[in-house]
């Protein structure tokens, strides 16, 4: 009976200390996305003011998520800083496959559906004429994802003044200058004096010059 106790004692023992490890890994992992979160953070930056340490960093950020692959194998967060990451390194179809698994594990990720409007939006940079993004099939791709975002549930008001800017500046894009206010007008009511309501701010009184 002693023999028995003591192996049932030495049981919960063993496989407390087995639970805590884990969870100390997985405690580990989450704070590493959180940091990678950092990084692409600046990447974004960084790239829109067309300085190159950008490069650097996302190839940093990109070892590191492959690090923590197996720990966050069914979060959503992980394969959107992975999609953020090919996104930022112009590897559009890679991006645009990892998105697939984002909405697997979270169909309404609002992130997601942003960064897939905004590979669409960079499509639609690409082409020449104003004619041509005002007819493309990446305009109304860029559209619906931007829209599916507002719908997502639980956004906040500044994310949501974020979407707006981005749907006037699509619309800026294709030289549809009155939707583009309108979209502009409504992230300044969205989120006033936030940063994205701020920028749209400046574009409407740039369209009233």
């Amino acid at each position: 009976m002693r023999k028995l106790f003591s192996a049932i004692i030495c049981f919960f023992v063993l496989t407390g200390i087995s639970v805590a490890e884990e969870a100390a890994e997985l405690s580990a992992s989450k704070a590493k996305l959180v940091e990678i979160r950092g990084m692409l953070d600046e990447v974004a930056v960084l790239k829109e003011k067309n300085d190159s340490v950008w490069q650097p960093k996302v190839y940093k950020a990109f070892n590191e998520l492959k690090k923590v692959y197996t720990a966050e194998i069914d979060n959503a967060e992980m394969y959107l800083l992975f999609a953020r990451s090919y996104h930022y390194n112009d590897r559009r179809n890679k991006a645009l496959t990892t998105l697939k698994k984002v909405f697997y594990f979270d169909p309404t990720n609002v992130e997601g559906l942003m960064l897939k409007g905004d590979i669409f939006f960079d499509d639609l940079k690409k082409m020449d004429s104003f004619a041509d993004r005002s007819l493309s099939i990446e305009k109304q791709n860029g559209l619906e994802q931007y829209e599916a975002a507002l719908k997502a549930p639980g956004i906040s008001k500044e994310t949501e003044a974020m979407i707006y800017l981005r749907i006037g500046d699509l619309y800026e894009l294709t030289s549809e200058k009155g939707k583009a206010q309108e979209a502009w007008s409504k992230a300044v009511s969205a989120a006033p004096g936030s940063a994205s309501a701020l920028k749209s701010e400046e574009k409407l009184n740039k369209l009233k010059k």
